[in-house]
């Protein structure tokens, strides 16, 4: 085996092993996307639950007296 059959394996190789860790990393990013978005997005319902609660709690207030 000559070196530059060695040479073409190891690239060959390494070019599959990119892609593959390429392919890794987007699924890993999409993840990670999915995750940001989900709790940005379960921030938001909560701080608007609050604020509707302190909302209807400000009213009754106002309706009790």
């Amino acid at each position: 085996m000559s070196m530059q059959d060695k040479f073409e394996i190891s690239t060959i190789v390494g070019g599959i092993m990119t892609y593959f860790g390429s392919l890794a990393f987007d699924v890993h990013s999409i993840v990670t996307v999915g995750i940001g978005i989900a709790t940005i997005l379960y921030t938001l319902v909560k701080t608007l639950n609050i604020w509707v609660d302190i909302k209807i709690k400000k009213s009754k207030l106002k309706n009790k007296k």
